[in-house]
């Protein structure tokens, strides 16, 4: 467990991940937790999401799911020599079939998650804030540990 910023952030049971996922209304932020577990980004990252990281654009104008998402290093924490690095990382067949599912909104600006205020800075506070209200559940800080595929 997390105490003062230090030591392992904790692991959701698959009833608590079931719970939170029951309790919110709106595909865009089930989304976002799922892609959260299954890939063990950061919010920062994950919100910066373009469509094209994680989606083929076919010829009839329609999304398909990549094999992987691809998180570029500009929207990633530094390393502790202070480098960002891109990471594309293999798609869980479960998030597949939701990303699958999900139809993401075309806008000009071209990213998963747009921000109706263009408040890419503080995208993730509200994000985490909106969660908390709606699950009335508090394991949220900055990240949901990455989903074992074991």
């Amino acid at each position: 467990m997390k105490t003062n910023r230090s030591g392992q952030a904790a692991i959701l049971a698959e009833k608590d991940y079931t719970k939170i996922i029951k309790h919110v209304n709106k595909e865009k932020y089930k989304l976002l937790i799922h892609i959260a577990r299954y890939t063990g980004e950061r919010w920062g990252a994950i919100v910066q999401l373009k469509i094209e990281d994680v989606y083929y654009n076919t010829s009839d104008g329609k999304y398909i799911p990549k094999k992987e998402v691809t998180f570029k290093a500009r929207t990633r924490k530094a390393d502790p020599n202070g480098k960002q690095q891109t990471r594309e990382l293999p798609i869980h067949q479960t998030l597949k079939q939701v990303l699958a599912a999900y139809a993401p909104q075309i806008r000009d600006n071209g990213y998963l998650f747009p921000s109706p205020r263009k408040l890419f800075g503080n995208k993730s506070a509200r994000v985490r804030v909106t969660i908390r209200t709606k699950c009335h559940v508090k394991v949220f800080t900055n990240t949901i540990t990455r989903h074992s595929t074991s």
